[in-house]
């Protein structure tokens, strides 16, 4: 919230002129909202055009995202079952979901007290390039997408061809025999050959040579992988845990019988199978 309340962009929640005053009041709840956003911007914000429950709008809007993945987090975390409302589409709404994690939903109760706004100011604080104007709101407002595996062609035939292009890059003359995609950032790299190992520190500060799988899962996913061997038409996970090992799977490609071809011993023309590989 901390964070919304000094990057959202409220340019647009401008007040309508009324001329009943008394419309136009602002809600009780919300009276310290717009003050709070201005002092933690350091007074780097126009409050007398804005309309405080737009801007809280916004802000829940905002919101949303982080406190549905708090919701989530907190059911695996403590079995607590959630409010039939959770359950069905468009039911997260910010009253349902505070009420689930036990968080005050209004503004007054959430931020206006003493200890949440000496909080924020102390966060606030740490944001000295965006009182500069060196951060854009867009820079800092919406969290990443979540991660996925890269995206594989329908026919396992286009695959075939992208590999084929593929050389070993330590050899000019000869292709790879393995050649392995990885998963998660759609590199091709050679397996099951001496061709690219390398010397890696292991455990203990004991120099061991790996293959360019087992080095390449070190610095992209931190020792685990998931990895696609296309001329065998199977899938290799490793584990940080044990680097020295991993397992085979069958590549998500099914031929018109809906079943794999591990090894491409049938070579029966294959397609991707979203859900198999979702």
């Amino acid at each position: 919230m901390t964070k919304a309340l000094i990057a959202l962009d409220v340019s647009g929640c401008t007040s309508q002129p009324m001329e009943d005053q008394e419309e136009h009041k602002i809600p009780a709840d919300l009276e310290n909202l717009l003050p709070l956003m201005k002092e933690l911007r350091r007074g780097n914000l126009q409050i007398e055009e804005l309309s405080a429950p737009e801007v809280w709008e916004k802000l829940k809007r905002q919101c949303h995202t982080f406190l549905r993945c708090c919701c989530l987090f907190f059911h695996f975390l403590s079995d607590i079952i959630p409010p039939t409302e959770l359950t069905v589409r468009d039911g997260d709404t910010w009253e349902v979901m505070c009420g689930y994690l036990n968080l005050p939903a209004t503004f007054r109760e959430l931020m206006d007290t003493p200890l949440a706004r000496k909080k924020a100011m102390e966060w606030s604080s740490y944001s000295n390039k965006w009182f500069r104007g060196d951060l854009k709101p867009e820079v800092v407002l919406d969290p990443g997408e979540p991660p996925r595996l890269v995206p594989l062609p329908d026919d396992f035939s286009e695959l075939m061809n992208v590999m084929s292009e593929f050389s070993c890059p330590n050899s000019e003359r000869e292709d790879s025999k393995f050649p392995t995609m990885c998963l998660v950032c759609g590199q091709i790299l050679c397996s099951q050959s001496y061709c690219c190992q390398i010397e890696v520190s292991g455990r203990g500060g004991v120099t061991e040579h790996v293959g360019a799988v087992v080095a390449h899962a070190a610095h992209c996913g931190a020792g685990s992988g998931v990895f696609l061997r296309v001329r065998d038409c199977e899938l290799l996970l490793l584990a940080a845990a044990a680097p020295s090992r991993g397992a085979m799977l069958p590549a998500p490609y099914l031929d018109t019988y809906g079943e794999t071809d591990q090894g491409l011993r049938r070579g029966n023309p294959l397609h991707l199978c979203p859900e198999r590989y979702e």
